[in-house]
This record gives C-alpha cells, sequence and structure tokens, in this order.
C-alpha cells in the first residue's frame, strides 16, 4: 500500500512539474539550447525539490525490497531501513583485550542521524551463544560511511552473526 502511494504522489508531483514548466517556458522557447540550465523560478525548485525528495524515498524503498527478497546486494549488504552493512568489509582482527570485528556501515537515507549502533552475536564451534560484540557512534552523516570496530572480549567463539544494526 506504501509503494502505491509513493507512485501516486510521483505522478502527481511529475504532472504538477509538467504543468508549471510548461506555463513558466512555451514550446517555442525550448528549441534553442544553451550550455547552462536555465535558474528555476521558487516555484520550481520547490517543485524539483519535492520531486529530488520522493525519487530518494522510491529508490530507498525498492532497495529494501530488493534486499529482502536476496536481489541486488541480497548478499553483499545487510540493510535495514537505508542503514547499510557492507559485508564484504566484515574481518576479525586481534585486540589488546580479544578481538575486534570490523567493518563498514553507510547511512544511505536523506537524513543525518544522531546515533548508529551494530551489535553482533558470538558462537562456539557447537552454535551456542557464547557472548556478543558491538560499536556505536554519534552524528552519522546522511551518505555517510563508518568504520566500525565492535570489541569481543570473549575468546572462545568461532563465528558471528549480525544481531541488530539501528540508527535514529
Amino acid at each position: 500500500m506504501k509503494n502505491i502511494r509513493l507512485i501516486i504522489a510521483a505522478v502527481v508531483l511529475v504532472i504538477v512539474a509538467i504543468i508549471v514548466f510548461s506555463r513558466k517556458h512555451p514550446a517555442s522557447d525550448a528549441t534553442h539550447t544553451t550550455a547552462s540550465a536555465p535558474a528555476l523560478s521558487p516555484e520550481e525548485a520547490h517543485v524539483q525539490a519535492h520531486l529530488d525528495s520522493l525519487r530518494d524515498a522510491m529508490r530507498l524503498e525498492m532497495q529494501e525490497t530488493l534486499n529482502k527478497a536476496g536481489g541486488a546486494h541480497g548478499e553483499d549488504e545487510y540493510s535495514v531501513d537505508g542503514l547499510v552493512l557492507l559485508q564484504k568489509t566484515l574481518k576479525v582482527d586481534r585486540a589488546e583485550h580479544g578481538r575486534e570485528i570490523v567493518g563498514m556501515v553507510v547511512n544511505r537515507r536523506n537524513k543525518a542521524l544522531s546515533y548508529a549502533q551494530i551489535s553482533f552475536n558470538l558462537y562456539d564451534e557447537a552454535g551456542a551463544q557464547v557472548g556478543s560484540a558491538a560499536a556505536r557512534v554519534d552524528h552519522l552523516d546522511a551518505g555517510g560511511q563508518w568504520n566500525f570496530k565492535a570489541l569481543a572480549r570473549e575468546d572462545n567463539w568461532k563465528s558471528f552473526k549480525v544481531a541488530e544494526l539501528t540508527g535514529f
């Protein structure tokens, strides 16, 4: 239902943009070309901003749908509401007091986050959970990348998996 509303809103905004643009720029003016785009009126800029915002929201929702369906980047990325763990960056390093799970998270949301966190469950050879590791960051910019290090003080774990990826 949310997808249908976004599509309807996009169509309406495109129609409004076409109507506004055609009133301001008659077809006879469109026959010449220039090296730079003409400046937008405040009304056109407002419509363009709405179109850009809607496009970004639709792209984010489509990516989320693909991720849930195992589509594009389904195995390369772990995505939760536009906060994305790039799984190919995951590795385990030795640390002074245990081991660290390191990797990169990207904020693909249209706004900065005050806080982001990733946590992992740690498992022994038999598959029993023996601990957890977490990392957090404050103030992650929109489009920003975060190189995290989640310290695992336990040393008896053989595998891990993402328990939670969150941000607000």
